[in-house]
């Protein structure tokens, strides 16, 4: 039997992949803007919150390794390794935001808390990117 614990790194990946595809379909349909800022933190937060429940696997360190995986491809594929590093941070609260309202009130309370708050973030981010330029 596999510990709960080791169950998060394919919850994880497939969480990555899953996400990755959706992603680049809500950018092609919704547009950056509006598919960043509001999209895909409700892919995100589901895909890894979702990943988690249906493996067994504990969510907080599914949403770290989900972050870890984020932060890697923004840093290798795209530079941005300051936006990485800010990512997993972000994923890592993200997921310890869930698992604490998974416990006090119900899952989806902790998917639409950490959808809300992804948004704020993505929609903080965007802005301040769009301010530099």
């Amino acid at each position: 039997m596999v510990d709960a614990g080791l169950r998060a790194i394919p919850a994880a990946l497939a969480a990555a992949l899953v996400a990755y595809k959706l992603n680049g379909l809500a950018v092609d349909r919704w547009g950056e803007r509006r598919a960043v800022g509001l999209v895909v933190p409700a892919i995100e937060e589901l895909c890894k919150t979702g990943g988690a429940c249906l493996l067994g696997a504990p969510i907080v360190p599914v949403h770290v390794l989900f972050g870890t995986m984020e932060a890697a491809y923004d840093g290798c594929a795209a530079g941005r390794w300051a936006a990485g590093a800010l990512g997993l941070l972000g994923h890592a609260f993200f997921g310890a935001l869930t698992g604490w309202l998974v416990h006090r009130r119900s899952l989806p309370a902790a998917i639409l808390a950490a959808w809300i708050c992804h948004a704020l973030w993505n929609s903080l981010t965007l802005r301040i990117a769009e301010n530099r330029e």
